[in-house]
């Protein structure tokens, strides 16, 4: 009986997942028609779905063999149940081989860094093999300008530097340098 019902809620919070999987793809990929399109379907996932709202764009790799696999799928569940475990209200998804979360009903972000920590912090004790840095956009009010703050959680994670966390307010001007421009003409 109790792994019928260890089944049974595992079952439920995997298809809550793909639910809000599914939403925030939609939501990245602009394919809805208005906003209320938008409020439709969060309705669907649940009632407080409101503002601020952060980006973070999440990198993962192995630490001990840079070429073995890691199942996104796998790590994007994982890091649902963690922000879960935090009180963390969020939507996630897999962009290439990130993990991108939407985070609502957000905490101002020197209130939630420090929470971010602890995700890492747990995530690690899951997972000692693998690293993860956290790209985390400014904080919006409006779902429909995503894509601007997925470009900024991308700058932010792409940082060459040591920190785990790094906020796009911490990129200063280079931040509105690489805003404007396209990175993948500098990179040529």
């Amino acid at each position: 009986v109790a792994t019928l019902c260890f089944m049974k809620e595992k079952i439920r919070f995997e298809t809550a997942e793909r639910l809000k999987i599914s939403v925030l793809d939609q939501l990245i990929n602009e394919e809805y028609t208005s906003s209320n399109d938008i409020t439709l379907h969060l309705n669907y996932i649940a009632n407080n779905i409101e503002a601020p709202y952060f980006l973070l764009k999440i990198k993962f790799f192995n630490k001990e063999n840079s070429y073995a696999p890691i199942d996104a799928y796998d790590q994007l569940i994982q890091f649902a149940q963690t922000f879960r475990l935090f009180y963390i209200d969020i939507l996630s998804t897999r962009v290439q081989s990130d993990i991108v979360v939407l985070i609502y009903n957000s905490q101002p972000i020197a209130n939630l860094k420090p929470v971010l920590k602890k995700v890492l912090v747990q995530m690690t004790k899951n997972n000692p093999t693998i690293d993860y840095k956290i790209g985390i956009s400014s904080s919006f009010t409006k779902l429909v300008k995503l894509k601007h703050y997925l470009k900024q959680a991308d700058h932010a994670v792409h940082l060459p530097r040591s920190q785990s966390i790094i906020s796009y307010e911490e990129l200063g001007i280079l931040g509105n340098f690489l805003s404007s421009t396209d990175v993948e003409t500098l990179k040529q």
